[in-house]
């Protein structure tokens, strides 16, 4: 469609508007200064425009439709993961900040969409996730960290000590927000520090 386009508009100017600027020209000639000058501007106007069609015509076909690059499947999912652990910090840090504090519903529903997430086809095919990771993924945290942070909590006021429930839905929620991280580094082939300070969260 593109060639027919091209030649269409060669022949235009060689079979039509050529012999039409002749015989413009022929008939100005006998015409008055003003009507000479107004012809003269219409004839070069009608060339300037049929040129630049060619040169549209011959960049299309050179370079054709450029279309905005789609962003990796891959990587959408490791932006997907990282969204869900700035969500999961946010509920983390509703303990500090919020009188509300996250409820046992909230975090289980948060652990779904992050497992759902982590199992990903595309990770796995990438060789990114494997099952010993989702495996790690629904491991509980080492209970001497989560004495220790929610520890911290209470000493602070985030958390009441005679709060058993609200201590335990911090821990279960605490936990699964260090293996997400834990994960999202594997990915990406970095290495948490051993000794992280934990206070305050961030």
């Amino acid at each position: 469609m593109d060639n027919a386009a091209y030649e269409g508009v060669r022949l235009l100017i060689l079979a039509v508007v050529l012999p039409l600027i002749y015989a413009a020209w022929k008939y100005i000639t006998k015409q008055p200064l003003q009507w000479i000058v107004l012809l003269t501007f219409v004839a070069l106007g009608t060339v300037a425009l049929s040129l630049l069609a060619v040169a549209h015509f011959r960049n299309k076909k050179r370079y054709g439709v450029i279309k905005p690059k789609e962003p990796q499947p891959v990587i959408v999912a490791i932006d997907e993961l990282k969204s869900l652990l700035h969500e999961g910090e946010r509920l983390v840090g509703r303990f500090q900040e919020d009188s509300i504090k996250p409820t046992f519903p909230e975090v289980e529903d948060w652990r779904k969409r992050t497992r759902e997430c982590a199992r990903q086809k595309v990770l796995a095919t990438e060789n990114l996730v494997r099952t010993k990771d989702l495996l790690r993924l629904e491991k509980p945290w080492h209970e001497d960290d989560l004495l220790r942070i929610a520890a911290k909590f209470v000493d602070h006021g985030c958390l009441l000590p005679d709060d058993s429930l609200g201590i335990a839905v911090f821990k279960h929620l605490w936990g699964s927000v260090e293996r997400l991280k834990e994960l999202i580094a594997k990915i990406e082939g970095e290495e948490l520090p051993e000794n992280r300070d934990y206070w305050p969260y961030r």
